[in-house]
């Protein structure tokens, strides 16, 4: 596993005195309240302030006290200590951890995880052999064994999920 994960992305910048618009890459944007630091370029920048405004992050970086100096990082990604992330519940996974995670349906190869998509009612696996994808929707009935370690998943497919199964 990664020991750093990234949490969102620097688009822009806010006002005159050096703050920062992040989009943040996660479902906790309340995490950006609690954080102390952010890492960028593997360097280590302590926030003063932050605040969220309209589900974006703006935030003061120690150090950044204009608006030259903070478009500077514009299109930086942030990323901070797998251990100051958020918690999560059992049978819940950071995505990052599960991207190229290989998927099997019992012995047949289907993919490795490219993307995830966020739905809302769930998410969906986005799962790609060469040319070939498959969308996986991430349920419980669907996703039977996620083995982070070994960077492997079982999944048992609905009928019909994959084009040639139709008839």
């Amino acid at each position: 596993m990664n020991r750093y994960f990234d949490i969102g992305k620097i688009v822009n910048v806010h006002g005159i005195k050096g703050e920062v618009k992040i989009y943040p890459y996660t479902d906790h944007i309340e995490l950006f309240n609690s954080l102390n630091y952010l890492l960028i370029d593997d360097k280590k920048y302590h926030i003063s302030n932050t605040r969220i405004h309209q589900q974006m992050v703006l935030t003061s970086i120690e150090g950044i006290i204009n608006r030259e100096d903070a478009m500077a990082f514009i299109n930086k990604v942030v990323y901070i200590h797998r251990e100051d992330g958020t918690k999560l519940e059992n049978d819940s996974y950071y995505f990052v951890d599960l991207i190229g995670c290989e998927v099997f349906e019992e012995e047949k190869f289907l993919g490795k995880i490219t993307e995830i998509i966020q739905t809302g009612s769930n998410d969906v696996y986005v799962v790609r052999d060469g040319n070939e994808e498959i969308l996986i929707p991430a349920l419980k009935k669907v996703v039977l064994n996620v083995d982070i370690t070994n960077k492997k998943i079982l999944v048992e497919l609905p009928e019909g999920l994959i084009d040639h199964e139709i008839i």
